[in-house]
């Protein structure tokens, strides 16, 4: 993982860049300088970190794409079932380290002890890149000449499957964790469309290949520079220039995959039947900027209250009314939102991040206007509604104008 999606990970958990030690999670490790406690739990207890090389649904990927024969899948499922063992013990022992490294902690109060184990953490990532090798080694020798062929392809599928990922489910850069090719999968486009659109597809994959094999190398020069700084015994506001740059490195390598899945999913799109397109540009939307196209109160309410069996016809008609109103104010609303939200991520610095990461003036103009549309929205939805159905959608409290008063 790079520097950025180091600090997306800390920053959830802490309120200074002087608490906040530079490392790495990935395929090398986690670098640490410092960290308290608390903080250190919820880096090291990323899902991500701990997940196996290779899952189970990617298993099956690869059975479909090199279409394996039912004893090939057999021997596959063997490779992977001892792979998985391996890997789940070494992962188990890590866990008890950590718990260990928490005690000594807890009981000396001396942060070195988190640089120490910053070395645990390399080792694993070593371990499980070593691991990956010889899993990957396992498969080939079960494969046919004509089905190797085509090993290089899972390869790329692979990158993207684990390349393309949010940590902790943040996006700061919008569609930069986004898989065109398996946006396209999840909206079922037939096979004539996706013969006509398979030229772009492919030209999408390598592309985007190639910026991931990018990625992992600035990672692997972003690791090593910050381990040295670590062997050091780093000092994290000494170094700030440095990490500004890596930061910077990390966010425009980001904005490069942002905009190559922007550009492919206006091309595809473009050639789709308008029902198919209008479900690929959503999926798009949500998937991209999900704080702007996802779910929110209000359409969360919407549903709610579609589904009380005791709603009047007139109730029905101010919904669907209602619903048609927020749509098309939510509809310009949003694309205000996110053409800032773009705007700012181009230019985004370290700095913005540990402040937040709340974007500049306009992102909160927009975010706060769209806001303020759903509240009243769900005013509304609750006006319309009997005393004994309000009481199946509770009120929304506006907690930011919440006062404390002494008695």
């Amino acid at each position: 993982m790079t520097l950025i999606a180091r600090l997306k990970s800390v920053l959830t958990l802490a309120t200074t860049a002087a608490a906040v030690a530079l490392g790495v999670v990935g395929t090398v490790g986690v670098g640490l300088v410092w960290a308290p406690p608390a903080m250190a739990q919820g880096m090291f207890g990323n899902a991500g970190m701990w997940s196996p090389p290779v899952n189970a649904k990617e298993i099956e990927r690869l059975a479909e794409m090199l279409k394996l024969t039912g004893e090939q899948q057999a021997s596959v499922k063997g490779v992977f079932d001892g792979m998985l063992a391996q890997h789940q013990k070494a992962a188990d022992d890590l866990r008890k380290v950590l718990e260990e490294v928490q005690k000594e902690f807890q009981e000396s109060q001396d942060g070195s002890v988190w640089r120490d184990m910053t070395k645990k953490f390399v080792e694993f990532g070593r371990f499980n890149e070593d691991l990956t090798k010889r899993f990957q080694d396992d498969v080939k020798l079960v494969l046919t000449d004509e089905q190797a062929q085509n090993w290089p392809k899972f390869e790329r599928y692979l990158r993207r499957a684990r390349g393309l990922v949010s940590p902790g489910g943040m996006q700061f850069v919008s569609g930069s964790a986004v898989d065109v090719i398996q946006l396209l999968d999840d909206q079922k486009v037939d096979e004539k469309t996706r013969a006509e659109i398979a030229p772009a597809v492919e030209q999408y994959e390598t592309e985007m290949d190639r910026l991931l094999v990018e990625r992992k190398k600035l990672e692997e020069r972003q690791t090593k520079a910050q381990m040295e700084v670590l062997e050091k015994g780093g000092n994290f506001m000494e170094n700030m220039g440095r990490w500004e740059e890596m930061f910077i490195e990390s966010r425009d390598l980001m904005v490069k995959i942002r905009d190559l899945n922007s550009r492919v999913v206006r091309q595809v799109s473009s050639q789709l039947a308008e029902e198919t397109r209008a479900k690929l540009d959503k999926a798009w939307n949500e998937r991209s900027l999900p704080q702007v196209y996802g779910p929110s109160p209000v359409t969360n309410g919407f549903d709610q209250v579609a589904k009380f069996d005791d709603l009047t016809d007139d109730q029905k008609k101010q919904l669907d009314d209602l619903k048609a109103g927020y749509a098309s104010q939510a509809k310009a609303l949003n694309e205000k939102w996110a053409a800032a939200a773009r705007e700012h991520e181009v230019a985004i610095k370290m700095q913005d991040m540990m402040m937040g990461g709340g974007g500049n003036e306009s992102v909160r103009e927009a975010r706060k206007a769209r806001r303020d549309l759903d509240r009243a929205t769900y005013a509304k939805l609750r006006e319309m509604l009997s005393p004994s159905q309000k009481e199946k959608l509770p009120e929304r409290p506006n907690w930011r104008e919440t006062g404390f008063q002494a008695q």
